[in-house]
């Protein structure tokens, strides 16, 4: 027989850089807008533990709640997501601030992408206002091309401002050749 021990029940708050609060929204001057859904949602992890006296195997299941966006779970600092989220099968994790001294693999396929720490600053001015504290990472992807070799797409830097979320980023895609694209924060609206 399997003991099957269910810990935590903790709600996991978001990252003070990005306040991903259930009900939470940003508006950019480019029209788009970043929603986070309405309700914490359950984010439940299994291991194998310890064998009892009797020869039995036990499972231990860690239940949290975080917040979710687009499909994608936000457990922290990171984006959990998985193929077949049902199934848990196919989990990946995006550490959405990784250190300041090495660049963390966002994603990897036919494409691929790395953050890294850019630089901090005391303060930024936008559309909408001047923002403090703020952090500024780079995210450069790139595509495998029919040549079998890496080839450059994009470089984007992305400015976090404390207590806020993204501020400002700035795209460039070099495969088009075209001037780099800028967009801002115009509004927003952390629900905690």
């Amino acid at each position: 027989m399997v003991n099957i021990s269910i810990v935590g029940g903790d709600t996991i708050s978001p990252h003070q850089y990005f306040p991903a609060y259930p009900g939470s929204w940003w508006q950019y001057s480019d029209n788009s807008i970043l929603e986070i859904e309405p309700n914490w949602f359950e984010y439940t992890t299994t291991e194998s533990g310890p064998t009892n006296a009797d020869g039995c195997p036990s499972i231990i299941k860690n239940r949290d709640f975080v917040p979710k966006m687009e499909g994608y779970l936000i457990y922290g600092d990171t984006i959990v997501s998985y193929d077949d989220y049902h199934n848990k099968t196919g989990e990946y994790e995006v550490k959405l601030f990784p250190t300041i001294s090495d660049g963390s693999l966002f994603s990897e396929g036919y494409g691929r992408s790395w953050r890294t720490f850019y630089e901090s600053k005391d303060s930024l001015i936008t559309q909408s206002g001047i923002y403090y504290d703020i952090l500024a990472f780079t995210e450069h992807r790139e595509t495998y091309g029919s040549d079998h070799q890496w080839h450059d797409v994009s470089w984007d830097t992305i400015y976090y401002a404390k207590d806020v979320g993204i501020v400002k980023q700035i795209t460039t895609k070099w495969y088009l050749n075209t001037p780099s694209e800028t967009k801002e924060l115009t509004s927003y609206f952390i629900n905690n």
